[in-house]
């Protein structure tokens, strides 16, 4: 398999039209996940939550390059099954643990609002805030924070402290 990089480079737009080129970080998990395609991120998924042979290699694979294509999917995943199959919601919840990008923020506020969901969502908001507690709005995850139940409350307060000492430093 040959990849036409220019190409993919002006779909991208990491590539200007003077020649020069835009780089972030992203744009090479961008570039997987269109290489790969939308087949092979859901396959791989799919597989993960399946829990068949190889499960935990394809996750690792999707954390690896941290494919913000894969935890819509993930999303979309637990919205289809939060009520019909409660443990493929979760399923897919912790594939979003495992993929770990910066939109999956978005969907731990989701999460922590359904008291079916809130115990695997905390671990999730570990997992994403160890992983990179800056790459997030410190008053934000206050507010995650507070919105978890008080029976909930004592098991966070190590994460708290530890952003609060992230941010101060």
């Amino acid at each position: 398999m040959k990849t036409d990089w220019e190409t993919l480079s002006r779909k991208l737009g990491v590539l200007k039209e003077d020649g020069s080129e835009l780089y972030s970080g992203r744009n090479s998990a961008e570039a997987l996940e269109e290489i790969l395609g939308d087949e092979w991120l859901q396959h791989t998924l799919d597989t993960f939550i399946a829990g068949t042979p190889g499960n935990e290699l394809a996750i690792k694979t999707l954390r690896y390059i941290s494919s913000e294509k894969a935890a819509k999917m993930a999303y979309q995943i637990f919205l289809e099954n939060k009520v019909v199959n409660i443990q493929k919601a979760s399923l897919a919840i912790w594939a979003l643990s495992d993929i770990r990008t910066t939109i999956s923020m978005d969907y731990v506020e989701v999460f922590i609002q359904d008291k079916n969901y809130e115990g695997i969502a905390i671990a999730l908001l570990r997992n994403l805030v160890f992983e990179n507690a800056l790459a997030y709005e410190q008053s934000r995850l206050n507010k995650i924070f507070d919105a978890i139940s008080p029976e909930y409350q004592d098991d966070i307060e190590p994460l708290r402290d530890y952003v609060k000492n992230e941010f101060e430093v």
